[in-house]
């Protein structure tokens, strides 16, 4: 069997690595591409300087400094929400990491219970409020995840032909992105309707066979398959 990873480039093909071995043949079809915000860099640089603490929810932030800054070499204290984002942390540079969170809010408890003031917070354009509405900190935008403008032709084709029907899909922006797609290519309901959506932290409202996991770890121990 066939699934779609949505993921952009680089977290789609560590996705797929994770279903080596299982019964899914994963179909790589990225709905966002990553864009560093490299202007943002500067800000960056500037505000940890005044930080007592640096924050990163997602992988790519301390991913695009690395590659289009460099390595940090920095003892400031990090919190991150999930340990692949701590692992890429560390690979650029930021080496004392104080505590891994499943999600954002538990990241916001823990953060509650320290005595940091000034926290500086590494992010996407285009992010949940979650951490924000927990945590008073100076934000700096580090890169854009653009929606690609149509739906890849691996994707298009492999629905088209009814040859795959599992989509994960791993952020509620990701699914509305998938949504508008399908329609937009004019995808008959008749074969939009089989899919089997797997969603992390909303549905989509696209088909009745939609799951829904509160983060990735549960989609990937629905599967049965590795997670870091």
């Amino acid at each position: 069997m066939k699934i779609l990873i949505t993921r952009p480039l680089n977290a789609a093909l560590e996705t797929a690595e994770r279903f080596t071995g299982s019964e899914f043949t994963p179909v790589i079809a990225p709905l966002t591409e990553i864009e560093p915000l490299i202007d943002k860099f500067p800000n960056f640089t500037e505000a940890m300087r005044q930080s007592d603490c640096v924050i990163f929810t997602s992988a790519r932030a301390p991913e695009v400094l690395l590659e289009k800054n460099g390595a940090f070499d920095t003892d400031l204290p990090i919190l991150t929400v999930g340990k692949k984002t701590a692992q890429a942390a560390r690979k650029a540079g930021f080496h004392n990491i104080i505590h891994i969170a499943e999600t954002a809010r538990a990241l916001c408890e823990a953060y509650s219970e320290t005595a940091f003031k000034t926290p500086l917070y590494g992010a996407g354009l285009d992010r949940k409020p979650d951490l924000e509405n927990g945590i008073t900190a100076t934000t700096v935008p580090l890169y854009a995840a653009r929606a690609v403008a149509e739906l890849p032709e691996a994707a298009r084709q492999a629905i088209e032909n009814e040859e795959l029907r599992d989509i994960t899909l791993f952020s509620q922006r990701t699914g509305a992105i998938f949504k508008r797609l399908i329609l937009k290519n004019g995808i008959s309901p008749a074969k939009y309707s089989k899919l089997r959506l797997y969603c992390v932290g909303a549905g989509v409202g696209l088909c009745e066979n939609e799951k829904i996991f509160p983060t990735p770890k549960e989609l990937y121990g629905y599967f049965n398959v590795p997670h870091l």
